[in-house]
């Protein structure tokens, strides 16, 4: 028995399992009812997040992006390019300052990141004023008996949100499971065939047949109970958090991010 056929069910959950996707705010963010949130894209992690923080601010004060950088760009026309970035950068922030007339809240903060594409990217998020309350009983809410459902594969991680993981979870005991009933068949059929052979040759053929079946039906029940037990500890303590749940796109409802 070659060691590569005891590991071949695992490679197709090992390749999904290491297929980083883009977060759903990547694609853009919704008019949640609980959040402010904002979205930057740029060459380093610092401006990411820079520009993060400044798109929050805009939505918060309902201020097209696009706008401010249209507009700020067709002033610095007019009087030339000095061609001084750490200028540029602090002309930006007054004319930001004086164009929406307000600040980021303290209370805003950077709470996701995610490298790709060749550029970095930045989520920023602060409660809307007077939800702190609804926020904390509609999360409570959401994740009630969340651990009594994680003996179910997926249920848990489709209620905390997590539908790739959920999905992963669900397929690979899926795999596992029918992987292993169909070669433990196939073993039956083969030592079946080894008993009625009246050749030697032919007798220690369907042995080996079945003998291989027989283990890689058990490689992939190892998968099955692999998975499903990292889907129970997964359930029950993995945590999800409340504006990961709070804030979904909508359709209609999406603002694109901005690149500066």
């Amino acid at each position: 028995m070659r060691p590569i056929l005891l590991l071949s069910p695992l490679l197709p959950l090992l390749l999904l399992a290491n297929c980083a996707a883009p977060p759903q705010w990547v694609k853009g963010t919704d008019r949640s009812a609980y959040y402010y949130q904002g979205v930057g894209i740029a060459s380093s992690a610092s401006q990411a997040e820079r520009d993060a923080l400044f798109d929050l601010c805009a939505n918060i004060h309902g201020i097209e992006v696009e706008s401010v950088m249209e507009d700020f760009l067709r002033e610095r026309d007019k009087v030339g390019d000095r061609g001084d970035q750490y200028q540029l950068e602090s002309d930006f922030q007054q004319w930001v300052k004086t164009y929406i007339e307000g600040k980021v809240p303290a209370e805003a903060r950077v709470v996701e990141r995610w490298k790709g594409q060749g550029q970095r990217w930045a989520y920023s998020i602060v409660e809307k004023p007077g939800q702190e309350r609804p926020i904390k009983r509609l999360y409570n809410q959401a994740l009630a008996n969340v651990k009594h459902h994680a003996f179910v594969p997926g249920w848990a991680q489709f209620q905390k949100k997590q539908p790739r993981k959920a999905w992963t979870f669900i397929s690979g005991a899926s795999i596992g499971i029918i992987g292993g009933a169909a070669f433990a068949l196939s073993s039956n059929d083969a030592g079946k065939r080894r008993d009625q052979a009246t050749i030697r040759i032919e007798r220690d053929h369907y042995d080996d047949l079945a003998n291989q079946r027989f283990w890689i039906s058990n490689a992939f029940y190892a998968l099955a109970g692999g998975m499903y037990a990292i889907n129970v500890l997964d359930g029950m303590n993995s945590r999800v958090e409340p504006y990961q749940l709070l804030t979904q796109v909508e359709p209609g409802g999406v603002r694109l991010v901005i690149k500066f």
